[in-house]
């Protein structure tokens, strides 16, 4: 295999696997992890000297991602939220 071939097999495992994590239900964990295999692809894609595939999945990652890491954040301060102000004024 040449090098450019194995770079792309490398990123499109790499990919897959942050698409995969974007569909997970742990979301938690995995939307974190999308984010940065998905930034992780799309540096070692532009760095490429030929054409690579996978900037679609890429963004993807990227954007998906971060909106479940940012739903999940919400859900957390909500959760906080309510914990502070049942015990502040025993609701």
């Amino acid at each position: 295999m040449t090098p450019q071939l194995e770079r792309q097999v490398r990123v499109s495992k790499m990919l897959a696997l942050g698409f995969v994590f974007t569909l997970w239900p742990g979301a938690v964990v995995t939307s974190p992890i999308a984010v940065v295999l998905g930034i992780r692809g799309m540096i070692i894609i532009e760095r490429s000297e030929e054409r690579m595939a996978g900037r679609v999945i890429a963004w993807w990652c990227i954007i998906v991602g971060s909106l479940e890491t940012f739903a999940v954040f919400l859900m957390y301060v909500e959760g906080s939220l309510k914990w502070f102000l049942c015990a502040q004024f025993q609701l």
